[in-house]
């Protein structure tokens, strides 16, 4: 399967899907659109963290639902941040090599031992959230007299709900898209052994 974009030309061989998704995935994020589209996804860790901190106390139910909003958007927009900066310096790196005709990477394994242990944290926090938001589920969204405990901020709750929903839509999209991948990969594969 020979597959050809704007700025690249490659064959890919049996053993080398790996290495070929990531030199797609790494074209594509280097893309104007990519990386506008990665530098809109910082409105959602900005507001999660806007709500975190402006309803801390409006949810005595679960006081670590406002918690999970605030350290994953804090963390979230931290992964962001690494992704647009690793982008833009990679670009750099690239028009440097190519003016000198040098050959590196700006990837270190430093960072990429940093970004692996960042999307676990965050994976884990998500899940963590999603006990926490999901186990008072229905909650009461005003106090009652003799209660005033037993209730959950209105605004609060749901955004929890749709980050978390949203979250594992995204998570399922990117599973979908890396099956397509890999059963493309295999047909091509397969027709090229009996070709």
């Amino acid at each position: 399967m020979e597959l050809v974009g704007p700025d690249t030309n490659w064959e890919i061989d049996n053993g080398a899907s790996v290495t070929a998704c990531q030199e797609i995935l790494r074209t594509e994020m280097q893309s104007a659109f990519m990386t506008a589209a990665v530098a809109l996804s910082m409105i959602v860790p900005v507001v999660m963290i806007a709500l975190g901190i402006k309803y801390r106390d409006d949810c005595p139910l679960e006081p670590r639902v406002p918690v999970y909003l605030l350290v994953g958007g804090s963390f979230g927009a931290l992964k962001i941040s690494l992704m647009l900066w690793t982008s833009f310096r990679r670009r750099q790196q690239e028009n440097m090599d190519s003016l000198y005709g040098l050959s590196g990477g700006i990837t270190s394994h430093t960072y990429r031992s940093m970004d692996i242990i960042l999307s676990l944290f965050l994976l884990v926090w998500h899940v963590l959230g999603t006990v926490w938001v999901l186990g008072i589920w229905k909650p009461r969204f005003k106090p009652l007299l003799h209660r005033p405990t037993q209730y959950c901020d209105r605004s609060l709750y749901f955004f929890s709900v749709s980050v978390i929903a949203g979250v594992y839509a995204v998570l399922a999209l990117l599973l979908l898209g890396i099956g397509c991948l890999t059963c493309i990969y295999r047909s091509n594969g397969a027709h090229r052994s009996h070709g």
